[in-house]
């Protein structure tokens, strides 16, 4: 799964972004129906064109154990408006999406899957390989069946025309 609804997974953090002071730091909220409010002069919105400073600036003080790192994305949609995507990579990845002005966010769903994603693909994957391998056959033998047919009514033609049928 990669994004599923926000109330799918009620028990997990929900990570978001606050601005205070020009500082980020992710804040994981427990309750996305009750977000809490921030300290004055704080905001939810990503400054213009600081997308990429502000995502090395939450890996730079993430703590030193911490395995994997954040990503996150931001689509302007107005002046006061942005889609906030935020998820912590690593062997699977965990976070979500959301909507964002200067004092509210909306969350809009969650970002998430883990290593035994690959059961999940993995059985898409298999049936599509052995359909694969199965047309790819099935072509393989009707070809080399019409071309023995081919060469079988060569040779009668070549019996026929030199009297040997």
């Amino acid at each position: 799964m990669t994004r599923v609804a926000v109330a799918a997974i009620p028990d997990r953090a929900f990570p978001l972004v606050v601005m205070d002071g020009g500082v980020p730091r992710v804040s994981a909220i427990g309750d996305v129906g009750g977000i809490p409010a921030f300290p004055a002069g704080a905001s939810y919105l990503i400054p213009d064109g600081q997308e990429r400073a502000v995502e090395a600036r939450l890996n730079a003080d993430a703590p030193r154990d911490a395995d994997g790192r954040w990503v996150l994305r931001v689509e302007r949609v107005s002046v006061d408006r942005q889609q906030i995507e935020l998820y912590r990579m690593d062997d699977g990845y965990w976070g979500g999406g959301y909507e964002a002005t200067p004092s509210s966010i909306t969350p809009r769903y969650r970002k998430i899957t883990g290593p035994g994603f690959a059961f999940v693909v993995g059985r898409y994957a298999l049936f599509f390989n052995v359909a694969l391998w199965t047309v790819g056959a099935l072509v393989f033998w009707l070809a080399r069946s019409a071309l023995r047919a081919s060469r079988e009514r060569s040779t009668d033609d070549q019996q026929r025309t030199t009297g040997n049928g």
